[in-house]
């Protein structure tokens, strides 16, 4: 199961984690199943994926999400900026391009996830690169690759983000 979560707090949220109970057509519970999204600080405003990887054993009618984070002062960089981009498919969907840093050094390292979509604007499979801080310094550009597994269905568009920690 493949969604996105945006953070629409007043805060960046830390240890986020996505709930989905799941019922039975007589509105009982019959399963519930954890995830957090693929970052360790989601920033407020910022939407970013996950990825729910579960195997039922029973059946079931419907589904629920809730989302629970708590307030954090830890920052993640947001002015890291892709400067080019391009998509292309395969076996493995390759979103590759430059990400620069206009600001000062990084502490630890930079994510840029990859999200596919399909054109209904279904979520159709995520991934993510990371650089270490030492590929990005100051006023640098370097080079990613978010290699994403193909899905079965169809990519339309994909989106990226880019945090800096």
């Amino acid at each position: 199961m493949l969604g996105e979560l945006y953070n629409n707090t007043d805060s960046n949220q830390e240890n986020v984690i996505v709930t989905v109970i799941f019922y039975n057509d007589a509105g009982d519970k019959v399963a519930e199943e954890q995830v957090a999204p693929i970052v360790e600080v989601v920033p407020r405003g910022v939407k970013v994926p996950f990825e729910l990887e579960f195997q039922l054993r029973t059946a079931y009618h419907h589904y629920e999400f809730s989302v629970e984070g708590a307030p954090t002062e830890k920052s993640p960089r947001l002015d890291l900026q892709i400067v080019t981009h391009e998509g292309s498919g395969g076996d493995v969907y390759h979103i590759t391009g430059q990400v620069n840093n206009p600001g000062d050094a990084l502490s630890t390292y930079v994510q840029i996830i990859g999200t596919l979509y399909d054109g209904a604007g279904k979520v159709v499979n995520v991934g993510y690169d990371f650089l270490a801080a030492a590929q990005l310094p100051p006023g640098g550009t370097a080079p990613f690759d978010v290699a994403i597994e193909y899905p079965r269905e169809n990519v339309t568009s994909y989106g990226l983000v880019v945090l800096g920690f």
